[in-house]
């Protein structure tokens, strides 16, 4: 994760997020507007497609004009969207024009994501949330030039965006051909309106008027059919003879220049244009030429270029004389510094960039390869040195044959590239290179390496970091070496190569590495010697991870320890309290609008809180866990798994089983997502919980799959939940011999372990099982040491884990003090809200006082409870719900049981 987040806006040309500004020769196309507008606002796309030249973009920019209550959120596509990371930023940033708040969150989430391509439908769920949450309605997203996407995976996000998008919002698109979108299902379900070239050309009214009324050339009727005829319509090859006829001086001369057009056989627009080209200036001629590899006209890029000091002068010139440029943005105001997206025909500030239309451009570029092929490496030269947008800066380079120009590039932008998920575009600059290029610039094999890694590509991964551990290890470059080696760790963890992971580990903190990647290593390494048993050696890295921590002050740093603190971390001696100072400092830490960091935040709270006892702030924190991860698009499977457990935990505790069924049914639905090492403990609460609900059928078949798992010798944390599983297995069948042999051997293994069980207390069901079998002193021994272990530990709440069996042995710590205070506080909690209390009942014949231990008895006893089924229902042993009930039978003075049920109706006890 960056922290702070890279900002990817940073990266898209502001002028792709506004439509062109018409001309003031624009034709009025009021009838196809409406019927234009009437589509976009009715159906889910629009999709207007069309050959170069038809007049699509104007169409859509004139749509605002005409009708302003529109909202119109505007993209002009380009090849860089064919990486997916570069387009949803730039989808982002168009919707944001609507509204700054828009796509904050899916912001979020893309900036977390080292590989954006495998998660697109993450990042478009989390963006469709916010539109539905931020945008105006009707509002009308336009994605033009679409044409230019090729990638699968871009169009697939435009596919689920299509499909589940709030119905207030609708796509429009402009292309050249047809998208490969899902459009007949859009057919099939008629939310897809289409306009192609029948729609789009011109009429013969419509040529009248630009011919003869915008642009004044008074021809006559024969003159437009012809020319009209020619062209068919096309609005591109019109207005190019129309630029031809200005200079053509009227009547009989124009009718032989129209004659000469309609007899010729080329096609109409290379006609054209290079007559058009022919008759500038030669200056001019050669300014169209040179600037013609600019995507976007802006007078310094264009002087730059050119070297012409009134470059802004020509520019404007070739506006008026409609030399086939569009207007993309006018210049900044004055006082607020914005950049006018749309100026009313009153304003004359002139434009502040222009772009070439794509033909002429296309037709441009040919002449300049044909002329002047030797100045194009010097012009692209100038061109790079005159952007700032870096995509744009290793284009030119790239185009020039400029290629240590266009490495130095990417190797100086490539680490923020990769914080942005930008792979493909990285990968495709660095592959364009010639390979003496690549093995030059160290680098290169670094950024490629850790691209592939983020893909999963474990191969090429490895081939390329091991080339740049090489040469950094040639050019004695510490600092990329140590980065170099903490990714070759990853690597080998992947491939399961864990002794060789440890060792590159080792090596990487010997170079002076940023504090978070320290962090992150320690934390890995911390978590092997876990798994492994030695925890006393991960003690050691989390100490130094804290430490680093604390003298940085480095919120990175922070995070990566907040993130990888595992529930065996806070169980070793003071775990649980440093993991309590972490959150406290991330929480003082935090920025605002990082909503993964709250997520995690949370996660590591309703930890802290579950442990400490406190049930509520555990569900508080869980549960805005959950409603954070679910607004990101998701959390991993172990994310998702713990803060499930902590909410199931709580709500089993506190005796709300609806809560608790519906989180269970989740979890059982989910246990096959789990991988080996997290399975054994998160389906061990899972089946704990089912047990406690009375669903053993359930806990019995986690348990047989737990027992096929391959479990090590030495993994005591996964022996001792077997044991405990078994145990109360058992005792939920009578087995109280075979119950009472595994809890005793839980205990014995929970309490070699220099770990608290973070899976709940032993000697809390063995005290249970104890009263079960009418051995109260044992009960109470048990009992007493849990509560000593436990608030030595500041770990209350694993005993609140045992939830409803906990409550009587607590009741008999209270009943002979032992630990008074924590006892208690613990039993307070898991009655609290539990069941309504039933008062004491008088009666009234035998003026006797039925407890209301008493009235819980009778009352389930009047709905035809046997004793057992009364001892499960309120965890009593069955000795003394038969004391229970012959009190009862005394105090009402009855001979049995039917007449007691007789008499708990009379009294109210029941219905």
């Amino acid at each position: 994760m960056a922290v702070p987040p890279l900002q990817a806006m940073d990266w898209i040309v502001q002028t792709r997020l506004q439509p062109p500004s018409l001309r003031q020769d624009f034709v009025p196309r009021r009838q196809l507007l409406e019927i234009l507008f009437q589509a976009v606002t009715s159906r889910r796309l629009t999709l207007i497609s069309a050959p170069a030249g038809y007049g699509k973009t104007t169409l859509l920019a004139a749509l605002p004009h005409l009708f302003p209550e529109l909202s119109v959120a505007w993209l002009s596509l380009d090849v860089e969207d064919n990486d997916p990371a570069g387009f949803l930023s730039a989808l982002i940033a168009a919707l944001q024009r609507l509204n700054p708040a828009c796509g904050v969150t899916a912001q979020t989430v893309l900036a977390n994501l080292t590989n954006p391509a495998a998660e697109v439908r993450r990042v478009m769920g989390v963006l469709i949330n916010d539109i539905l949450e931020t945008l105006p309605a009707p509002c009308l997203l336009v994605l033009d030039d679409l044409h230019v996407v090729t990638e699968p995976v871009v169009h697939a996000a435009s596919d689920y965006l299509l499909d589940r998008m709030p119905p207030h919002m609708h796509l429009a698109v402009g292309t050249r051909y047809d998208p490969p979108l899902a459009l007949a299902r859009l057919r099939a379900r008629d939310e897809l309106a289409e306009f192609h070239l029948a729609e789009l050309r011109f009429t013969l009214d419509e040529a009248t008027a630009l011919l003869n009324e915008q642009l004044r050339l008074g021809l006559s009727a024969a003159d437009v059919t012809a020319l009209y005829a020619r062209t068919e319509g096309w609005i591109a090859g019109l207005r190019l003879l129309a630029t031809s006829l200005q200079r053509v001086p009227p009547f009989t001369e124009r009718t032989a220049f129209i004659t000469e057009v309609v007899q010729s056989s080329r096609h109409v627009f290379d006609l054209l244009a290079e007559e058009v080209l022919d008759h500038q200036e030669p200056a001019l001629r050669t300014f169209l030429l040179e600037t013609s590899i600019l995507s976007e006209l802006t007078p310094v890029a264009c002087q730059a270029v050119t070297g012409r000091q009134n470059a802004e002068t020509i520019l404007e010139e070739l506006y008026h004389r409609n030399l086939f440029l569009v207007a993309i943005a006018y210049e900044t105001g004055p006082a607020t510094g914005e950049t006018m997206v749309r100026p009313s025909s009153s304003l004359t500030l002139p434009p502040a960039s222009y772009r070439y239309h794509d033909l002429f451009a296309d037709f441009l570029r040919r002449q300049l390869a044909r002329e002047l092929p030797d100045r194009l490496p010097e012009l692209h030269r100038r061109a790079a040195e005159a952007q700032t947008s870096p995509t744009r800066i290793i284009n030119h380079y790239l185009a020039a044959n400029l290629w240590s120009e266009a490495a130095q590039t990417v190797e100086r932008v490539g680490e923020q590239l990769l914080q942005q998920g930008w792979l493909a575009s990285l990968q495709r600059w660095i592959l364009a290179l010639p390979a003496e290029i690549r093995e030059a610039h160290s680098r290169l094999a670094y950024l490629l390496g850790v691209g592939a890694l983020h893909q999963r590509d474990l191969v090429e991964a490895g081939f390329h970091l091991e080339r740049a551990l090489h040469a950094f290890e040639i050019a004695d470059n510490q600092l990329d070496q140590g980065k170099t080696l903490a990714y070759l760790s990853s690597l080998a963890f992947y491939q399961a190569d864990f002794s060789r992971g440890l060792a590159l580990i080792e090596q990487a903190l010997a170079c002076p590495i940023p504090p978070d990647t320290r962090v992150r290593l320690l934390v890995e390494r911390a978590r092997i010697a876990h798994f492994q048993g030695e925890f006393t050696r991960g003690q050691v890295d989390l100490d130094r991870a804290w430490h680093i921590c604390q003298e940085s002050g480095d919120l990175a740093a922070v995070y990566a320890l907040l993130e990888g603190y595992i529930p065996s971390f806070a169980a070793i001696p003071a775990g649980l309290d440093r993991l309590e100072q972490l959150c406290q400092v991330a929480a003082t830490k935090a920025i605002e609008g990082e909503g993964l960091l709250e997520v995690v935040l949370c996660e590591q709270q309703a930890m802290v809180h579950c442990y400490r006892g406190d049930l509520t702030r555990t569900l508080q924190a869980a549960e805005r866990a959950l409603a954070l991860g679910e607004r990101l698009g998701g959390r991993p499977v172990w994310q998702y798994w713990t803060v499930r457990i902590f909410i199931l935990t709580a709500h089993t505790s506190c005796g709300h089983q609806p809560q608790a069924e519906g989180i269970m049914e989740q979890l059982l639905l989910q246990r096959d997502s789990l991988d080996v090492l997290a399975k054994s403990g998160f389906l061990y609460f899972v089946a704990h919980a089912c047990w406690l609900h009375g669903r053993l059928p359930d806990a019995q078949q986690i348990y047989q799959q737990l027992r096929r798992m391959e479990i090590p010798p030495d993994s005591v944390v996964t022996h001792t939940i077997l044991a405990m599983l078994q145990g109360i297995l058992e005792l939920a069948e009578g087995h109280y011999a075979a119950a009472l042999r595994a809890l005793q051997e839980a205990v014995s293994l929970e309490t070699k372990s220099p770990l608290f069980n973070v899976f709940g207390s032993a000697r809390v069901l063995l005290s249970y099982l104890y009263l079960k079998m009418d051995l109260s002193d044992e009960a109470l021994t048990e009992i007493a040491l849990a509560l000593a272990e436990c608030e030595a530990q500041g770990a209350p709440g694993r005993i609140l884990i045992e939830g409803a069996p906990a409550i009587p042995v607590l009741k008999l710590a209270l009943e002979h003090n032992r630990h008074s205070a924590v006892a208690g506080q613990l039993l307070e909690t898991l009655e609290a809200g539990r069941r309504t209390e039933p008062q004491p009942v008088t009666v009234p014949d035998t003026g006797e006082t039925l407890s209301t231990r008493e009235v819980e008895v009778l009352s389930l006893l009047a709905a035809g409870a046997s004793n057992q089924e009364i001892a499960e229902a309120l965890v009593l042993s069955i000795h003394t719900v038969k004391r229970h009930v012959a009190n009862i039978l005394v105090k009402l003075n009855v001979a049995n049981r039917i007449q007691a049920s007789t008499r708990a109706r009379e009294l109210g006890i029941v219905e």
